[in-house]
Parts: C-alpha cells; structure tokens; sequence
C-alpha cells in the first residue's frame, strides 16, 4: 500500500508499564515510512487504581476474584457497558487525531494493547469512517496470556492473542454469550527487538562467564520494579540478602520515580553493589530498561510474571535471554503466564519446582545426569520468602544450574506450538496484519 493512504495509530493504558512495553515493542517492528503516533487517552487515575488493586492485600484479592467465573463475567458486563456509555471519548480522541495529519490517509490502522479504548473504538469506529470518509481497522494485542472475558472485542478487525488455549477460551466464551464472532490469531508474543538481537561470541561467552562459580566475573542481575511498584520491599530484602553470599553480585534497579517508590529509591541508591536508573516518566523508565540490555550482559532477572515472563521465549544467545526469577504472582494473568510457561516446558511445574525448594534448602549437591534437565528450561519461580529466596538462588549459582540453562541444548520448538514460541513475534503481527486486512 502507498505510504501515505495508510495511517497507523497505536494506543496503550497506564495501568502498569506492560501495555506500554508491547506497543513500544509493535511500533518500533512497524514498517517503514508509514505515518504514525502514538496516543495514551486512558484516564490518569486508572494508574492509581492499578496500583491499589495490585498492592493493598484486601483489594488484590478482590480484584482476582472478579477476574474468574461468574464475579467475571459480572464485571465484563458492567465494565463494558460503561465503555460503551463512554465511547465518545474513545471517538473525539481519534478524530482529534486524524484531524492533525496533513495529508488525510485514506484508511487508518489502530492497535490497541489495553481493552478501554479498543471497546469505545469498536462502538464508534462506524460513525468516524462516515464522518471522516476513510476505513479504520482495529486490531488489539492481548498483554498476557490470559483469556479474559474483558479481552473479547466485538467489532475488532483482528485479536492476537499468545496462545491457543487463549483463543480456544475465548471464542467458546463469545459463542456462549451470542457475541458476534472476531478473528482471533495466535502470535508469539510481541517482545522488544533490541531483546532479541543476538550476543556476539565474545558476549555470550562473558554471560556463561558469570554463571560460572569458579570464575571471577561480576552477575549482573536486571530488577525492574513494576508500574505499580509492587514487591519492592521482597526485592530489597532480597538484594540485601544475596550480597551476603557473594561480592560477584550487582543488581541493576529500572524504576519508576514516584511517592511510593521514593523510600526504596533512596534506600537502594546507597549500595556499592546496586545501580538505580529512575525517571518520572513511564517511556523513559521502558527505554531505560532496554538501554541496559544494550550496555551490560545481563544473566539474571527477578521479576513479576508479568509481560516481562516472555523473554523466557529467547535463546540465552540473545540480549534479553536472561533466566527469569519469578516473584510471587499478581492477579490473575500472572498466574496464566506461568501456565504458559510451564505448558511449553520453559520453566519447572509445581512438583519439579517443589523438589528443588527442597533439594535447595537441604543443600543438595547436584549430579550431572539431573543438572541435565535444567538446560531446557528458561526459568525458576522464587520462595516468598525473600531469605529463603537468596539461598535457592545461590543454591543454584554454587550448583551450577544457571551456567547449564545458559546452554542450548535443544531449541527446536515442540509440534503444535509454532505459532506460540520464538523471538519474531513483532515482525509476525505486522506479516499477518497486512495480509489479513489486504493492505
């Protein structure tokens, strides 16, 4: 299509910083000189109703319960009612924008990674495409793998979603509710590409280099703390708690700066061992994220199994093929991406898991027939307890199961599974965008 009959508008949400990871992910993947912008037309307060919905305990766990059975399915229908009652902001956003391109496209593309304005858009992208003489298609990015009533956009050009079961789910979910049908297609899931680009030789020798215990070189560690800044206190403990083991740790601390974040800021800024990149706003705190990966081989991540969960999909060759430490879930898409990632045998199930609690706390020693297994894994879930947590991972530095997760065994993806794994999500969701909407 000619450049410049095809607009592309990209349009993410403040709860967390995940929705703005996957649409910086998308529109950096875009192709070439297709005019583009990006919009965030969310209400500001949905930031503070994420965090309190993901750090007040009582809050948290009535959040989860309405995101199962019939409390989700209430809170689908109430939810979508009032984006329908609101759709008009959805409208005035996006005629406020095609109004500023000079010239006019022809056909404007939205992507979506929140649900709020991809449901207002579905409801009123009719009467833009009368009053503005031009074709909107919508097209939405599911942010987890997680299928969510929430996640069923009638009038949605396209819906990708990670996985197969994720669209099993909701389409039975839309056929029971005589929700009319849309085209769900399953997609690896759209991680950055400066993550993906491959290590030179050099560089992935150095991040064996780190894992090894009877070498020298210093772990680099990545903590991005999440948007809502749950978890700070674990990490911190954490941290404290690891550099007792060894002085080969550093840890590299990505936040947001903000009220509730300010303590831990200066608490860990202190550190000799620590370095904290902060900034007020949420596209720096994204950008300093992957400018860390750009600078420093990083071997080791703690985190929320949120979207951050998916760099278990990259080979250890690449930037962002770090092992992942999962922390306690939030919510329940956390809990649905550790089910994807177990499903793809990318991180231990929950008897595996057990059993190295155990074998960590006893302080086994590892044979190399077992210490096997562990290379077709990407990832280990954490105690709660972040003293316990510090043990198992140094449990597993001394024992050397990181240094053979770092090597590559056997990276063929399994049968049935092609269309779920592999690091070229993005230019994917932009192969079969345009060949599904003939553009």
């Amino acid at each position: 299509m000619e450049k410049d009959k095809l607009g592309i508008i990209f349009s993410y949400a403040n709860a967390g910083l995940g929705h703005l990871r996957v649409t910086d992910a998308l529109a950096d993947g875009m192709p070439l000189g297709f005019p583009s912008l990006v919009i965030n037309p969310q209400d500001k307060g949905i930031r503070m109703l994420h965090r309190i919905g993901s750090t007040w305990p009582i809050l948290r766990g009535l959040t989860e319960w309405f995101q199962n059975g019939l409390p989700a399915e209430f809170f689908t229908k109430v939810y979508k009612s009032y984006l329908r009652r609101s759709s008009n902001d959805a409208k005035v956003t996006l005629e406020i924008s095609i109004k500023n391109w000079r010239p006019k496209p022809e056909k404007i593309l939205v992507v979506c990674t929140h649900f709020g304005l991809a449901h207002g858009l579905a409801w009123a992208k009719n009467e833009i495409e009368k009053e503005e003489n031009l074709k909107i298609f919508l097209v939405v990015q599911v942010t987890d793998d997680s299928p969510q009533y929430i996640w069923y956009v009638e009038g949605a050009d396209i819906i990708f979603v990670p996985s197969q079961k994720t669209k099993d789910e909701l389409i039975t979910y839309g056929k029971q509710k005589n929700l009319a049908p849309v085209n769900f297609v399953v997609n690896p899931y759209p991680v950055s590409k400066t993550l993906g680009i491959n290590l030179t030789k050099d560089e992935y020798l150095g991040k064996q280099n780190q894992l090894d215990p009877a070498k020298k070189d210093k772990i680099h560690f990545s903590i991005p703390i999440p948007g809502a800044a749950v978890g700070t206190e674990f990490k911190e403990r954490l941290i404290s708690e690891l550099s007792t083991y060894s002085p080969r740790f550093v840890f590299h601390i990505i936040t947001r700066e903000a009220p509730y974040t300010r303590k831990f800021i200066k608490s860990m800024s202190g550190l000799e061992n620590v370095e904290v990149v902060s900034s007020k706003v949420d596209r720096e705190v994204v950008d300093d994220y992957e400018n860390l990966f750009k600078k420093q081989i990083i071997s080791l991540e703690v985190t929320k199994p949120s979207e951050q969960a998916f760099k278990a999909i990259f080979s250890p060759e690449t930037r962002g093929g770090v092992i992942m430490l999962f922390s306690r879930p939030v919510g329940r898409q956390e809990y649905d991406n550790l089910d994807f990632l177990i499903r793809h045998k990318l991180i231990p199930e929950d008897g595996e898991q057990k059993k190295l609690f155990e074998l960590a706390q006893r302080k086994e020693i590892i044979t190399d027939e077992l210490r096997y297994i562990f290379s077709f894994w990407r990832g280990l879930r954490l105690p709660d307890d972040p003293a316990a947590a510090a043990n198992f991972i140094y449990w597993c530095f001394k024992e050397k199961i990181f240094q053979k997760m770092l090597v590559i065994e056997d990276l063929r993806i399994p049968a049935g599974f092609e269309e779920e794994l592999g690091s070229e999500g993005v230019a994917r969701f932009w192969t079969k965008t345009f060949e599904i909407l003939n553009l």
